[in-house]
């Protein structure tokens, strides 16, 4: 049986897939990831700050605006 990885390592995990290895991964299986981010980081600045240690780029963070929800930036992030 595969040992499941911690959540940070999961997440970042599916931050830095491959285009071609994200059509073989199902959809609801990103919209869990990104729920688990949301529920884990209730702060935007937190979840800023965990989104950069795994690797999203400066120039997709800066455009989070103030009136974006962390579920729509989150949602917008997995579907790029």
């Amino acid at each position: 049986m595969m040992r499941v990885p911690a959540f940070s390592g999961l997440v970042g995990f599916v931050l830095r897939l491959e285009v071609s290895l994200r059509a073989v991964i199902p959809p609801h299986y990103l919209e869990l990831v990104a729920d688990a981010a949301l529920k884990s980081y209730w702060r935007k600045r937190a979840l800023s700050f965990f989104l950069r240690r795994c690797g999203v780029s400066e120039s997709f963070l800066a455009t989070w605006h103030e009136d974006e929800s962390k579920r729509d930036l989150l949602y917008r992030l997995f579907r790029s």
